[in-house]
């Protein structure tokens, strides 16, 4: 304590040097008032007239020897060491008072003087904290990540804005939603100017930093307003989607009728599924312009599947013309209804119908060593049930090979091949077998000419088709 008193003024000397002074903790606690005080003279800091207040305190204080006084020098003490007033009581005032109740407990002399000691290096230590965190650099380290967020948010309120005001009148439902992301960035807008700091700027961080030197409290404070603000931004965000979505579907079905004619039992679909969406789209419901869009799309691929099922039946023999009605009797019924599903593998048949008719070909059993000419194949479903094929490759007049394209109903579609099963019967499949051991030339299965879709077989067949096995 003497070495501690060599650089103090006189009276904490004086102090320091009579044992018996050390019974009243709060003479004691003064030094930390001399340090401060000391410390500030030197560093030619300390304004004049709040130099003498504080020694006329600390002379009240020694005289009466009020607690009060004493906690009032403190205070004033580390508001110099920090050069901030006011942050002792914030800080510091909490440890204080808890540790001088410790203190007044004591009994033994030595016990508190150690605490005594203990006590002024802790305050000590916590001004120098305080002053640390509390300079300029710290809070503008905690606090510059807050305002370049709010920057940013800034920016894109700036995005979602002009985009909003660029949405127009057309459809009616987009401005409704247009209008709606801008209610949103109003109330985005009235978050952001309760922000303490909303700029990078230095000048008005060194403004925000003299009005609110707590760097804790305005990180919290815009933290907490940068969070509401970034909700309101993100439902201005989705009423801006909203609202392009609407114009898209606008621009989509602006042209309302893309068809000149339409099967007669479409044509009320039409106009009603029209009808719906013109409301949806004047009151920006999404739900019920994509359930519009849904009946509309509909309704143009049954168009587009009726028309070209239709051509393709004119362009038929008349012969094959009778073969590709039942198909186009379950178009159009299925096209009136909706019922797509049910369209599009009639139209399958007939599309093939109509690459198959110009070609000319005969089909022979394949007979090269090493490959399959007869396969049986169990069903997928019944184990029992067991399907017989003749292996067949198509051949023009000059022995070439023909791709032609056949249904395979393993695979559910149409493909082009060069070899291909025809189921039998089991009848037919064991003659073939007997014809093939019995004859070394080549087995005519069938025979197609140009012109016509059916094939001449020279012994009965079934529906089924297969590419693999």
């Amino acid at each position: 304590m003497t070495r501690l008193t060599k650089s103090l003024p006189d009276q904490a000397a004086a102090v320091a040097t009579t044992p018996a002074k050390f019974e009243k903790w709060s003479q004691i606690l003064l030094i930390a008032c001399h340090v401060a005080e000391h410390r500030e003279e030197l560093q030619a800091a300390m304004d004049s007239r709040r130099l003498a207040a504080i020694r006329s305190s600390l002379a009240r204080s020694r005289a009466s020897g009020a607690a009060a006084a004493e906690a009032t020098s403190i205070v004033s003490a580390i508001s110099l060491v920090t050069g901030r007033p006011g942050l002792f009581r914030q800080k510091l005032r909490p440890v204080w008072l808890h540790l001088s109740r410790l203190l007044a407990g004591m009994t033994t002399r030595r016990l508190r003087i150690c605490m005594v000691v203990l006590l002024g290096l802790m305050l000590l230590s916590a001004g120098i904290y305080v002053m640390r965190t509390h300079s300029f650099d710290y809070w503008k380290q905690r606090v510059s990540p807050v305002a370049e967020d709010a920057a940013r948010l800034q920016q894109q309120a700036g995005i979602v804005v002009r985009k909003a005001a660029g949405v127009g009148i057309s459809p009616l439902g987009a401005s409704v939603h247009a209008e709606g992301a801008l209610m949103e960035i109003n109330k985005f807008n009235a978050s952001m100017r309760g922000l303490i700091v909303s700029s990078t700027d230095p000048a008005a961080l060194q403004s925000a930093f003299a009005e609110h030197p707590d760097a804790r409290q305005v990180a919290d404070h815009d933290s907490n307003l940068a969070r509401f603000a970034r909700q309101h931004l993100m439902l201005a965000r989705k009423e801006l989607g909203l609202a392009e979505k609407v114009v898209s579907y606008g621009e989509k079905w602006r042209a309302i009728n893309p068809y000149a004619e339409l099967p007669d039992g479409l044509s009320p679909r039409w106009s009603s599924e029209v009808a719906v969406m013109s409301d949806a789209l004047n009151s920006g419901d999404l739900q019920k312009i994509e359930a519009a869009d849904l009946q509309l799309e509909n309704i143009k691929e049954g168009g587009e599947i009726a028309e070209k099922s239709s051509r393709i039946v004119a362009g038929l023999s008349v012969q094959d013309r009778a073969t590709a009605s039942p198909y186009l009797v379950i178009i159009d019924d299925a096209v009136v209804h909706g019922a797509l599903d049910k369209a599009r593998p009639a139209l399958a048949t007939l599309s093939l119908m109509e690459q198959q008719a110009p070609l000319s070909y005969s089909l022979y059993l394949v007979s090269l060593p090493g490959e399959k000419s007869l396969v049986v194949k169990q069903d997928a479903h019944d184990a029992l049930v067991k399907h017989y094929y003749l292996i067949v490759q198509p051949t023009d007049e000059h022995g070439a090979a023909v791709p032609v394209s056949i249904h395979d109903g393993e695979r559910g579609k149409n493909v082009d091949a060069r070899r291909f099963g025809i189921e039998v019967s089991a009848d037919t499949f064991e003659q073939v077998r007997s014809q093939r051991q019995t004859s070394d030339g080549l087995l005519l299965i069938g025979k197609k000419t140009a012109g016509t879709v059916a094939t001449e077989f020279s012994l009965p067949v079934l529906d089924g088709r297969i590419s693999s096995w």
